[in-house]
């Protein structure tokens, strides 16, 4: 709760002020942020009967702190969507950090209870073009229904911007991140499919 709590009041701040360029003010916590991402890998328990699945190979940096301020990793694989995603439901980020060998879960929820169309379109939008071919500017004007088609997205070398832009401040280090859709409640989740990977949060330069 406290790494949640210092990353909405440094969030805020970005929001709310101009801000000076990183490389003035970098802190050794959080601040503005280039994300890598290692294998993409289905969630443990993940069904055979999820409405979303993930097949995605990822490449990998050799200096990930340098070569991701100017270079985007690429995707080859697919996406699979067996029924269309719509203003229903919610995109979920969980973050583990490191800590006596092992993994502590939830130390940073992101909930984007707005719907899986919606939230994919205002919150991962270089995913979205990428991999759905999906324009989130034309759905982000109100000109057109959020829907993202029942289908296989394919992609070979496509490159990926992980950026969030409504999460301007992140903290720094090495998270286990889990991404999932979810359609269900607080009190009863309804898991529609998930992704879990290794993410390094380097800070922008």
């Amino acid at each position: 709760m406290l790494l949640l709590a210092i990353v909405v009041l440094l969030t805020s701040k970005l929001t709310s002020h101009q801000v000076e360029p990183a490389t003035k003010w970098i802190n050794s916590f959080a601040g503005p942020w280039i994300a890598t991402l290692g294998p993409i890998n289905q969630c443990p328990g993940g069904r055979v009967g999820d409405i979303v699945r993930f097949n995605l190979l990822i490449t990998q940096f050799r200096h990930p702190s340098i070569d991701s301020q100017k270079m985007l990793q690429r995707l080859t694989g697919n996406v699979t969507v067996d029924e269309e995603l719509t203003n229903k439901g919610a995109s979920i980020l969980r973050f583990a950090t490191r800590s006596n060998n092992q993994w502590k879960e939830n130390a940073l929820v992101l909930k984007f209870a707005i719907g899986c169309c919606r939230s994919l379109m205002d919150y991962f939008p270089g995913f979205t073009r990428n991999i759905y071919h999906l324009d989130p500017d034309d759905y982000q004007k109100g000109g057109k229904p959020c829907v993202i088609p029942k289908d296989v997205y394919y992609a070979d070398e496509e490159p990926v911007n992980w950026t969030i832009p409504k999460v301007p401040v992140l903290p720094y280090g090495l998270f286990r991140l889990q991404f999932s859709f979810d359609m269900g409640t607080e009190s009863n989740p309804k898991r529609i499919g998930c992704f879990l990977t290794e993410t390094t949060i380097h800070p922008r330069l």
